[in-house]
């Protein structure tokens, strides 16, 4: 299952004044000027399960999904304006797409839709969710 991150760090502020930047880098020695200056590098979280969050951001700051990537600014800004740039439709897409990936629990029964050449919607059928294992070392993030 593709956790639709690159794991990294990234700096996603605009600076110093930024609000999204946290007050005291963890990663500097503690009391010195670089421990500090705050913070504004975090780690790319996965996408997958994004819709079983409450809420959203590094700090959890924002209530909805648009919010997060509207924050988003430094090493990210590009990813922002490319979304802004979509028409309304296409940034909905986008949202509806990333309230999809859902990580549901064993047994949850699933709407699958299957679309057939002659018709757009062939039939609509329920079936039980395949239970898979996920790989250990992504089940902390």
């Amino acid at each position: 299952m593709p956790a639709f991150t690159d794991f990294k760090l990234h700096d996603i502020t605009a600076g110093p004044q930024d609000p999204n930047r946290e007050m005291l880098d963890m990663n500097q020695k503690h009391g010195t000027p670089d421990f500090f200056a705050g913070n504004g590098k975090f780690l790319t979280r996965k996408l997958w399960g994004i819709a079983n969050q409450h809420s959203f951001g590094h700090h959890g700051m924002y209530t909805t999904m648009r919010e997060a990537v509207f924050s988003h600014a430094g090493e990210a800004l590009q990813s922002r304006k490319a979304f802004q740039s979509l028409s309304a439709y296409d940034q909905d897409c986008v949202i509806e797409f990333l309230k999809s990936l859902q990580i549901l629990p064993p047994g949850t029964s699933v709407t699958v839709i299957h679309e057939g050449s002659s018709r757009k919607r062939q039939r609509v059928r329920q079936e039980q969710f395949n239970n898979r294992t996920m790989n250990p070392a992504l089940q902390a993030f």
